[in-house]
């Protein structure tokens, strides 16, 4: 497991799901702010190392929350961003506030502090329906909403960054991630984090279309790897890459997986949505090739981790 030492860092969004799990392990060996605005994000994610961070209530999308957050900062861990696609959808202006404007906001400050280096949690989405699979960093762009336009707008900026002012930027384009803090509530969150609420509430798996859509899955510790190996790799900044695992599973195979914890569980079967993609599958090369990157958690490991950090959950709230 690569360390990184002895570092600031500022991790944006870091109440969220995947912010919060990169604070915490980073906050072992380092000085780890986070700032949130607390819209989708929750203060309970930091319940279990709230003594080891600095947390600061803060919206990019306002400057002036962000004046003097960044001096003597190295690294930022950008993830703060409006995630809800289909919202994007009927107010792309708000979108378009928080991610674009926001992260425009985010890399002035940190051009003026002398920040080193940003990582950004980039999308797949910005792919839009696959032409080919696997999916690799050359595939064609084709954002279909404005949550993915936003994100492509923003690996943009963040080149620029890079090419006109010598700051490292990182764009890492995320997969379908899965793990601890995902919140199955949100109807937004990933298939896994609400299969495995429903199915450990004793409620039936929704599915659909036929089941046999497929998914490049990977859970967040790998994630998390990848952006702490990204942000002190020497062949890393400047680029866009790929997080995921490059193995795909179909929903139905995804159900069967679940059904080893409950066999008696059911599935029901729906009309297909609109817009949903049938396959998605990340070509995950580049990141091996340029930072020695794979994701080691297979699906069945990662979700017995998750399942079981969900029951420890439900058993705490009782």
């Amino acid at each position: 497991m690569t360390l990184l030492k002895g570092k600031k860092i500022l991790v944006t969004g870091g109440c969220g799901f995947i912010g919060s799990n990169i604070a915490q392990k980073l906050s072992a060996h380092n000085q780890v702010t986070i700032i949130d605005n607390l819209e989708s994000g929750s203060l309970k994610n930091l319940e279990e190392f709230r003594e080891q961070v600095e947390f600061m209530e803060a919206d990019i999308r306002q400057p002036e929350t962000l004046k003097g957050l960044l001096e003597g900062v190295d690294i930022v861990f950008h993830h703060a961003a409006y995630i809800f696609v289909t919202t994007s959808v009927k107010q792309p202006e708000y979108d378009a506030q928080t991610n674009i404007i926001g992260t425009i906001n985010l890399l002035n400050e940190c051009r003026q502090a002398g920040v080193k280096r940003i990582i950004f949690a980039a999308s797949s989405a910005v792919y839009g329906p696959p032409e080919y699979q696997p999916i690799d960093e050359n595939h064609p762009l084709n954002p279909d909403s404005p949550y993915a336009a936003s994100k492509l707008a923003c690996e943009y900026y963040l080149k620029l960054w890079y090419t006109l002012y010598g700051i490292e930027t990182v764009c890492l384009r995320y997969f379908n991630v899965y793990g601890p803090r995902q919140d199955p509530n949100n109807p937004y969150s990933g298939v896994i984090a609400i299969f495995t609420q429903r199915m450990l509430n004793g409620q039936p798996l929704i599915i659909y279309g036929d089941g046999q859509q497929t998914r490049d899955f990977i859970y967040i510790d790998d994630v998390v790897q990848a952006n702490i190996v990204a942000a002190i790799h020497p062949k890393t900044p400047g680029q866009v890459i790929n997080i995921g695992t490059g193995r795909a599973i179909s929903l139905n195979n995804l159900s069967q997986v679940l059904k080893d914890y409950h066999p008696d569980l059911r599935v029901e079967y729906q009309k297909k949505r609109l817009g949903d993609v049938d396959h998605s599958l990340g070509h995950v090369g580049k990141a091996k090739k340029l930072f020695n990157f794979k994701a080691s958690i297979t699906i069945e490991d990662g979700l017995k981790k998750y399942i079981n950090w969900f029951n420890q959950q439900s058993r705490g709230a009782i």
